[in-house]
């Protein structure tokens, strides 16, 4: 594989990836919900909260990106969002979830300035548009594969499970 291409289907099965761990909270909210007490009222402060955090760090996570690099940042996004949404199946209450969403929204809002800035140093102009094309089909994708996944690992291992065992482990990424 070249490494266009190469680079390509990593930041792809990346935001895949993320994409799947995003929604898989909706998917599981019911069983969440009621294993922590939670109200619809308090359920939608969880679901907003991963928003909140990811909101928050696209300005700087693009910066981050232009001063750092964009590789170093997407190793270190995903260690960060691998262990908060591991976090999500240890949280105890209405605070430490909440408290959790928003640190994986942070973690997975500095990755998004990172994948662009990778695409536009290694794909020339006439590249850029289907390589971001290319990409950004991961935004179905991840969704698609989490309702059934999510489904599957609740039934087979209650919600919780479902955080712990959806996350990558950062050494999968390394290349």
């Amino acid at each position: 594989m070249d490494r266009k291409r190469a680079i390509l289907f990593w930041i792809w099965l990346m935001m895949s990836v993320a994409y799947l761990d995003r929604v898989n909270v909706t998917i599981a909210g019911p069983t969440i919900q009621t294993a922590l007490h939670l109200t619809p009222r308090l359920f939608g402060w969880v679901l907003s909260a991963f928003t909140f955090g990811y909101a928050l760090m696209q300005v700087p996570g693009g910066h981050l990106a232009d001063r750092f690099g964009a590789r170093g940042l997407l190793v270190a996004a995903l260690v960060i969002w691998s262990i908060f949404t591991a976090a999500t199946g240890l949280a105890w209450s209405t605070t430490s979830i909440i408290v959790i969403r928003v640190l994986f929204g942070m973690g997975e809002g500095i990755e998004n300035g990172a994948q662009f800035k990778l695409i536009g140093d290694n794909f020339d102009s006439r590249e850029r548009s289907a390589a971001n094309a290319t990409f950004l089909t991961a935004l179905a994708v991840g969704p698609a594969i989490a309702a059934p996944l999510t489904t599957w690992l609740i039934g087979h291992g209650g919600w919780r499970h479902a955080f712990l065992s959806t996350r990558p482990s950062a050494s999968s990424w390394r290349s």
